[in-house]
């Protein structure tokens, strides 16, 4: 079986990477990234062009911590504006899910619960 295609955006490298958050919910998410990320080899991650511009900008270590691990990821040019419409329609919507079966990990909507949800079910072996 073909392994999902996830489309990684600039939040999720940011979380991943920044300094532990003063804030719960937030320090939530960073948990809940970096476990992620342990698992991220369960799909073909990618990212694009514009999260590379967007991770490098801010403060010089910040920008050099997210670039670091974006090396670990794909970079797609070959990603069609059909695609993103569909991933920036199921973020906004809490969807977790586009049509053409891509999950969309982010801070957008209720995202973070279904990253949870497909980290559970890849832990027990479930679709």
């Amino acid at each position: 079986m073909a392994k999902k295609r996830v489309y990684v955006e600039t939040s999720i490298l940011s979380y991943l990477t920044a300094r532990p958050a003063k804030d719960e919910l937030k320090r939530v998410c960073q948990r809940l990234t970096a476990m992620w990320w342990e698992r991220r080899s369960n799909w073909e991650c990618f990212l694009t062009s514009t999260v590379l511009e967007e991770i490098g900008h801010g403060d010089p270590e910040a920008a050099a911590r997210r670039l670091e691990k974006a090396k670990f990821l794909e970079e797609s040019s070959s990603v069609r504006s059909e695609f993103l419409s569909r991933f920036v329609e199921s973020s906004s919507t809490g969807a977790g899910k586009s049509n053409n079966g891509c999950c969309t990990f982010g801070n957008g909507g209720n995202s973070w619960s279904r990253l949870f949800v497909d980290m559970e079910s890849e832990t027990f072996g479930q679709s």
